[in-house]
């Protein structure tokens, strides 16, 4: 079952506070997740599509290597985590 429509940016304030139970891991969690927001954070989480996810990770291609990897797997886990969470039922973010 799927739960009320909200945006990316709603979905990140509710998973932000539970995405790590390390707050260091939130902190940097926060970052990525900031990124996100920038790039896809006023789309309804549910419209959000692969071809969205890759370009935002096309974009992010001028960041060096170590933070592409933690931007996909941060985009990764948010959306696993929607998933989890009734918000959608499968992660644009696969293969990406």
């Amino acid at each position: 079952m799927v739960c009320e429509e909200i945006t990316v940016s709603q979905w990140i304030d509710r998973w932000l506070p539970i995405s790590s139970t390390s707050a260091n891991a939130r902190k940097n969690n926060a970052l990525y997740a900031e990124k996100i927001r920038n790039a896809l954070g006023g789309m309804p989480i549910r419209s959000v599509r692969n071809a969205d996810v890759q370009k935002f990770a096309i974009d992010m291609s001028s960041y060096s290597h170590s933070m592409v990897s933690k931007l996909r797997r941060a985009i990764n886990k948010l959306f696993a985590d929607a998933i989890m969470n009734g918000y959608v039922l499968r992660s644009p973010a696969l293969g990406v």
